[in-house]
């Protein structure tokens, strides 16, 4: 606290004032056309990455100096631009807000909500974006003492609205997903929640282990129309298809996903046949 009065504070604020300034909902093409003015509940869907793909992940993240959040933060905010021709690219997340050895007495919970903003460019390749958004995590990270959520702001108390800007898309990197407790005569299982209540409109909980990567998908039922998330998971797979194969390919060269028509087919057999992502089994 005597830091932040040494100027600081204001520094920091002003900071994510404007990372907050002249925000917009994200104009999702497959919402319903009646939607409650309150989102009260998220579905949590698990799905895991196939083994192999898991290997190519870890080797291509590897090869170009990324890490898992940064890959599949990307990914997702480079598919939500297709899906909205929207270059205004934000998304909410959440890190530690505390550093030092201090913490390591203290019980409780010090996480922080942080916003990751930047323009996409149609022209950028994935990597050049990828990068963009290493470098707008690390000056978030470097702003980290004042929650976003704690600003004199008007989005920030409006989390549960669904228009409200600052709840319509998160991307967390989670807890790992191995076992959390070795001790005789003790198993343990990963809890795998299937609701709860709505934090945001849309996201991600991506969990890696040594040899498993997580990918659960958050969403509030009440405002997707049919159909809409199982063609959202099936676009996610195609995407990073892409990117594995082509690093240089750019925003302008992923497949255009804004139709709304299209989000209210059903997936295929055959569109499954060659699926990525299993469901976790209970």
């Amino acid at each position: 606290e005597n830091w932040l009065k040494k100027g600081h504070e204001l520094r920091i604020k002003k900071f994510w004032s404007n990372q907050l300034s002249g925000l917009k909902p994200i104009p999702y093409p497959f919402l319903k056309e009646r939607i409650p003015e309150h989102v009260q509940w998220n579905v949590f869907d698990h799905h895991i990455l196939e083994s192999d793909w898991v290997e190519k992940i870890k080797s291509f993240i590897s090869e170009n100096k990324l890490t898992t959040f940064i890959f599949f933060t990307t990914v997702i905010k480079m598919m939500v631009g297709r899906y909205t021709n929207q270059w205004d690219s934000y998304a909410t997340s959440a890190l530690n807000s505390r550093s030092g050895k201090e913490q390591d007495e203290i019980f409780g919970d010090f996480s922080n909500t942080i916003i990751l903003r930047n323009q996409l460019d149609p022209k950028r390749t994935f990597i050049k974006q990828a990068l963009v958004e290493r470098n707008t995590l690390f000056n978030c990270i470097d702003h980290r003492y004042i929650s976003v959520n704690g600003l004199d702001s008007p989005h920030t108390d409006q989390v549960e609205h669904a228009f409200s800007p600052f709840g319509q898309l998160q991307i967390i990197q989670g807890p790992d997903t191995g076992e959390s407790l070795n001790l005789d005569g003790i198993r343990s299982k990963f809890l795998q929640r299937k609701r709860l209540s709505a934090i945001a409109r849309l996201g991600f909980v991506i969990r890696e282990s040594t040899d498993r990567i997580q990918i659960t998908f958050t969403y509030a039922p009440e405002i997707f129309k049919n159909n809409s998330i199982d063609r959202l998971k099936f676009n996610l797979q195609q995407l990073i298809r892409l990117v594995l194969e082509n690093p240089e390919a750019t925003l302008h060269q992923f497949p255009d996903l804004c139709a709304p028509e299209n989000m209210t087919k059903p997936v295929s057999k055959r569109e499954l046949r060659n699926s990525i992502l299993k469901p976790v089994e209970d």
